[in-house]
């Protein structure tokens, strides 16, 4: 009589892909909405018990790691506050062994929420809703403008030889209209990723790359300028001079780098403890005459900084193993597209500090849930 129960958690997968793309905080009003059912199917006896993965296992002991750095962390409501964001690292996995086999159609629910986001933002910018336009923060909404290319990108990883192939063109040049240096790159990084699929996908690559070339040119307005601008300069006797203080996005994230690096020196091992890195940083931003990063109370912009100075060599490790075994996982079942998505996550980290914000947290746990569960999917070749 009760059976449905565990039929109906199967379809959380879904439901979460869907509306992660809509709004940053959707994902825990959606949790919230589950958890009588969970609960009750709990009491029922009706939990699937699934395998434990070495995914999930990274996960939970990145969050015990994060748990113990409150430990040492002069700023405890920092780090409670750390915890409360991060929660996302416990949580999923801890679903995951009870909602059953994820059905395969929640790549389904991704594509429609990706969908859905773009629809919503033409119809804002068409309409003059309030803060809603065409390129950057303005097109992307409550999302960062990097995080949501990183979305779209993740959209075209899993693209197949069945008609979502046609979705690329459009989250393309979604990814092209948020004016994100970083967007940009991984885009086309995704787009190569599908190369490998076969001929079946070269149409909707070719048409994947103009759309993004175009809307990246009209959106640029001085992005890339940045690269250039905030080059080292080198004198006639060939030596680096010191590099003027620099503004924009580019010139801040040099200035975050710098100053992680150096706190890492000096913390290496343990870090400066969970939710410690703006207190620690902060006044080193302002020492240096970083205006940027001082005015913009930056993080590290760099998830492997960001942990490497919060929690050590330590955390650090830790991280990479949760990245490594869902990429292995993905490749190991021939889920090119998972695999495809957890290097695009690894780029993006390169600059952001993608588990800092909620936006990013709970959409790597959710992927990388997927990805981890290589031995739950049949083994396909064009997934």
């Amino acid at each position: 009589m009760n059976h449905w129960l565990p039929q109906a958690l199967g379809w959380m997968p879904f439901t979460l892909a869907l509306v992660l793309p809509l709004h940053p905080r959707a994902s825990t009003w959606l949790l919230l909405a589950w958890l009588p059912l969970w609960l009750v199917a709990g009491w029922k006896g009706h939990w699937r018990r699934e395998a434990w993965t070495a995914t999930s296992t990274a996960m939970v002991a990145l969050y015990a790691v994060m748990a113990l750095g409150v430990l040492w962390s002069s700023s405890q409501d920092e780090a409670l506050f750390a915890l409360e964001v991060k929660a996302a690292l416990l949580i999923l996995p801890l679903l995951r062994l009870t909602w059953g086999l994820p059905r395969r159609n929640w790549q389904q629910g991704w594509m429609l929420g990706l969908s859905a986001i773009i629809v919503f933002r033409v119809a804002a910018s068409l309409v003059g809703w309030p803060e809603s336009g065409w390129r950057y923060a303005e097109w992307t909404g409550p999302f960062h403008p990097t995080y949501l290319a990183m979305y779209w990108g993740w959209g075209i990883c899993l693209a197949r030889g069945d008609r979502s192939r046609w979705l690329v063109p459009l989250f393309a040049a979604a990814i092209g209209l948020s004016a994100s240096k970083a967007g940009w790159m991984g885009g086309g990084l995704a787009l190569l990723s599908l190369l490998p699929k076969g001929r079946s996908m070269w149409g909707a690559v070719l048409l994947g790359g103009l759309a993004l070339l175009a809307t990246a040119t009209w959106a640029d307005q001085g992005r890339l300028g940045e690269f250039v601008a905030h080059a080292p300069q080198v004198s006639e006797s060939n030596e680096v001079q010191a590099v003027a203080p620099r503004t924009g996005s580019t010139g801040g994230r040099m200035q975050a780098w710098s100053v992680a690096l150096e706190l890492w020196a000096e913390h290496p091992f343990l870090g400066v403890g969970t939710g410690d890195y703006g207190d620690a940083a902060q006044p080193l931003y302002e020492a240096k005459g970083m205006e940027y990063a001082a005015e913009h109370h930056m993080n590290a912009h760099n998830a492997y900084f960001q942990i490497a100075v919060t929690l050590g060599i330590l955390g650090l490790s830790v991280m990479l193993w949760w990245w490594s075994a869902a990429t292995w996982a993905a490749w190991r079942s021939r889920s090119w597209g998972l695999a495809a998505c957890m290097l695009l996550l690894a780029f993006n980290a390169l600059f952001e500090s993608v588990l800092e914000l909620q936006q990013g947290i709970v959409a790597a746990v959710f992927l990388s849930s997927m990805a981890g569960d290589w031995h739950q999917f049949p083994k396909e070749t064009h997934s």
